[in-house]
């Protein structure tokens, strides 16, 4: 089997995808196919970096923040202009 490791940006941008609408850690962790703790340093590093909010009042719902819905689109943007330029021959 052939098994490709995704780059940091990659499980950041899945994380934020996920957590759009809210969410909890547990769901971040299967949706995103994670282990446990590559989650818990992504996710420390998303908080930490604002793109990542927390609700701790509501069973800790992690939520994409503004910040984080701008990385997003840039992020799929890069990946658009990328895949484009992998096309053409």
């Amino acid at each position: 089997m052939d098994f490709q490791r995704r780059a940091h940006l990659d499980t950041f941008a899945d994380i934020l995808k996920v957590a759009k609408k809210g969410t909890t850690k547990t769901a971040i962790l299967h949706e995103a196919n994670l282990t446990r703790a590559l989650l818990h340093s992504s996710l420390s590093f998303l908080i930490g970096s604002n793109l990542l909010g927390v609700d701790t009042t509501n069973n800790k719902i992690y939520r994409t923040s503004d910040k984080g819905l701008r990385f997003l689109k840039e992020y799929n943007e890069l990946k658009r202009i990328c895949n484009r330029g992998t096309t053409r021959k």
